[in-house]
């Protein structure tokens, strides 16, 4: 038979054991929920052949806990075909696969007024950010607390709290 004293060592074990592992679950659960408000110039040019294309302009990226985000581009275009303004957000879900890497899907692509950007040039420039695509992107945090956001090859913005 136990005595009392063994008792209450063992349930206070249990007890602790119990809150570690609680502790565990919901700091690896806040980790993998995305709270980012990022924004930053991005500037490109892409050259295939003798057709180059080129973009300047700023982006603003955001993800929130809920599996969802969007970006917003705004600024100018140059291709063979003339000079464009650009100006829309793009809606997208996210979904953490391993690590620092995540999958966006683009779910809703809204063009604003100053947008004259001829159907087809984005998406035969930049793959992946057309309607229902999904792209992979990696995000990293850094020591002081900044943010690194690419792709599997190099970041696209890097931002700082």
């Amino acid at each position: 038979m136990m005595t009392m004293t063994l008792r209450r060592t063992l349930l206070l074990i249990v007890i602790i054991n119990l809150v570690i592992l609680l502790t565990t679950v919901w700091l690896y659960r806040q980790q993998t929920r995305l709270n980012i408000d990022c924004q930053g110039n991005l500037t490109m040019e892409n050259k295939r052949g003798n057709s180059t294309f080129t973009l300047d302009s700023l982006v603003s990226m955001h993800f929130t806990p809920d599996g969802r985000g969007d970006f917003n581009l705004t600024g100018n275009v140059v291709t063979p075909q003339g000079n464009f303004s650009v100006s829309r957000q793009e809606g997208f879900k996210w979904r953490r696969i391993r690590n620092t890497m995540y999958e966006i899907e683009i779910v809703e692509v809204m063009r604003y007024g100053l947008d004259n950007v001829p159907p087809g040039i984005f998406e035969r420039y930049l793959l992946g950010i057309g309607l229902n695509q999904k792209r992979l992107v990696k995000i990293k945090y850094t020591p002081d607390n900044g943010i690194v956001i690419g792709n599997l090859y190099s970041p696209l913005f890097i931002c700082s709290k």
